[in-house]
């Protein structure tokens, strides 16, 4: 499936080299089992059905998606698990994906004017 969407997986790990060879199949895993239903009906000029994932607010599906994991990381600290030294990345991609959506929701209001 995926060379046939725009954007591929292989196009998506360009320039991501650092990620690691795990996450990286996990990361492909996914996009070919849940990428089909979000297929657009919009082409690429090369012909490939667009996945919907260029046309979201992707900061914002991160934020979401950071937000849970620190959920997740208070739930595992309640337990009783060390999630101290996890804690502070979540922080800094939360702080750092709010400026970045900020950033975005400025561009758009740009073009939109």
């Amino acid at each position: 499936m995926s060379s046939e969407v725009y954007p591929s997986i292989e196009e998506l790990f360009m320039g991501a080299q650092w990620l690691s060879a795990p996450l990286r199949k996990e990361i492909a895993t996914r996009y070919e089992e849940l990428g089909p239903k979000y297929l657009t009906d919009e082409l690429h000029t090369d012909g490939r059905k667009i996945n919907g994932c260029m046309q979201k607010n992707s900061a914002q599906d991160a934020l979401e998606e950071v937000v849970d994991a620190v959920f997740n990381m208070l739930v595992l600290r309640f337990k009783g698990y060390a999630v101290g030294n996890i804690l502070p990345s979540l922080l800094d991609a939360y702080t750092r994906l709010l400026a970045m959506q900020q950033a975005i929701d400025l561009e758009l209001g740009e073009k939109q004017s």
